[in-house]
Formats: C-alpha cells, structure tokens, sequence
C-alpha cells in the first residue's frame, strides 16, 4: 500500500542529506527527459545532488542545483501530457502511457527530491493535490474551483 508523500518525505528527511553525493548530468533543452531517464535508473534522493549542464563550464557549489530544480519544475508544466489547469490550480490529466511508463511516479520523486534539497517546492499544483499527498484522501476538501475544466465548472455550478 502507498504511503502519503509526507510520510516518504518525512522518512527521507530522517536519514537527511548525505554528505556523499550522486552527478546529475543534464541536457539544458532536454531537461525532463534527461531528468525522467536519470531517475529512473534509480537515483537516491538522500545523496547531495551535484548537477552539471551538458557544455557549462559551472562548478555545483549550489547554484546549479536551484537552478535545474527550478528549471524541472517549469518543465513539469510545461509537460501538458501530465498537468491540466490554470498556473496555481493544475490538476492530474488522465494519460494511460503516462501512468504505464512510471512517468507520474518519476516526477512526484523529482518533486520530493526538489523540497529535500532545498529547491522551489510544485506551487503549480492545486491545492486539493497538495492535501491529498500530504494527508490522503480523507484530508481533501473539493471545490468545483478544484475542476479544470471551466464548462464542467459552469455546468455543476448551475446543479
């Protein structure tokens, strides 16, 4: 049985950051790509992340690594196969082959693994998804502004 992602957060935060760390090397124009494929060869989000940009010179002393979680997050959205809504309310678009390839799984680690290393946090998401990774569904309060869809909205409004 899945346990909530605060609990998994909780639990990685518990063993905290390592002081070893793990080279993410990435494509700056394939970012999600790149980042789906490195995490699904089975990186561990407790190790210190030291990301390089394919052809950048940088040396990760921390600025890459905001720098490629901010980046990944706006590629997450930008991935409008996964995410459907207005900026600050996306939802879970259904997508069959999304689910089947592990996508979805690989970008809620990428996430976790952004808030454990001090990256931007997924502020694009909804905040009924937001209450159901944190507490499950029991903790979810729907509201129809929760729907992306606006003529589904107007419709169950009318109801």
């Amino acid at each position: 049985e899945p346990i909530p992602f605060k609990e998994a957060l909780k639990k990685l935060c518990e063993t905290s950051i390592k002081k070893e760390s793990q080279r993410i090397i990435v494509r700056r124009s394939h970012i999600f790509d790149d980042s789906i494929r490195i995490f699904q060869k089975g990186v561990c989000c407790n190790k210190q992340f030291k990301v390089t940009f394919i052809g950048e010179p940088a040396v990760d002393l921390g600025g890459p690594l905001r720098e490629y979680f901010t980046i990944m997050m706006r590629a997450i959205v930008k991935n409008s196969s996964l995410f459907e809504g207005i900026e600050g309310q996306r939802m879970l678009r259904s997508n069959v082959s999304a689910v089947l390839e592990k996508t979805y799984f690989q970008v809620g680690r990428i996430m976790g693994a952004s808030v454990l290393q001090g990256g931007p946090p997924p502020t694009f998401l909804a905040h009924s998804v937001v209450e159901y990774m944190l507490y499950g569904i029991q903790g979810v309060q729907l509201k129809i502004s929760d729907i992306p869809d606006i003529a589904l909205q107007k419709v169950l409004k009318q109801v």
